[in-house]
């Protein structure tokens, strides 16, 4: 296995390699953009990250399939994970609603976003790393490599932590309580998903009918 390697630049697209934009920052608007199902916006994004335009006969879920595992690939950087991920959401794509509420299927909770956290965001990166993310030039995979390295006690990995605990499995009332009351205040919207898996469920089935 190969480590310390230079980041990708380019992506496989129906088989044909092709470049994109690394920045960070399209990943942090593509990740909204699928959140608020901008589709406007995601289409603006999707033109910006493969800047050099994609060759003839790529089909739009291939390109869009492409895009969301580079996005996956910075928060699952293990291939063989990435492609488990894929398969149960091709699996849970052709469930039908009655189906996922008889196995109990719901969408997952987030635990950050990168609008809400952003000033979260920018303190940890600048108190950890002394980088400044609103100049700092930084591959996707980098910026998510960062962003897993980030100590425990910084206030964002906190946050997170908060927002990721599940309350019922505390023991302690007055412990549930003050988790309970920490998780009101630092919650995220209502209409918060889970963008992997909304995205990619949505994209398994464009690709299926596609293909049909």
């Amino acid at each position: 296995m190969k480590i310390f390697m230079e980041k990708p630049k380019t992506l496989s697209v129906g088989g044909v390699r092709v470049p994109i934009d690394t920045d960070f920052r399209i990943m942090c608007e593509y990740a909204q953009a699928i959140n608020s199902k901008d589709t406007d916006e995601i289409t603006d994004i999707a033109q910006r990250f493969f800047y050099a335009g994609l060759p003839e006969g790529v089909s739009g879920a291939d390109m869009a399939l492409a895009m969301n595992d580079f996005y996956v690939s910075g928060f699952v950087p293990d291939e063989e994970e990435r492609e488990r991920t894929r398969k149960k959401a091709e699996q849970e794509a052709e469930l039908t609603d009655e189906q996922k509420a008889l196995l109990g299927k719901r969408d997952s909770v987030p635990v950050f976003d990168f609008a809400t956290d952003e000033a979260y965001f920018l303190g940890a990166f600048m108190a950890v790393y002394g980088i400044d993310l609103n100049t700092a030039k930084l591959h996707w995979l980098d910026f998510c490599a960062l962003f897993r390295a980030l100590p425990d006690e910084c206030r964002l990995k906190q946050i997170i932590g908060i927002r990721a605990t599940d309350t019922t499995k505390i023991k302690s009332r007055e412990e549930r309580e003050r988790i309970k009351r920490l998780k009101k205040i630092y919650s995220l919207s209502g209409n918060q998903k889970d963008v992997l898996g909304d995205a990619l469920r949505e994209m398994m089935l464009k690709k299926k009918q596609e293909n049909q």
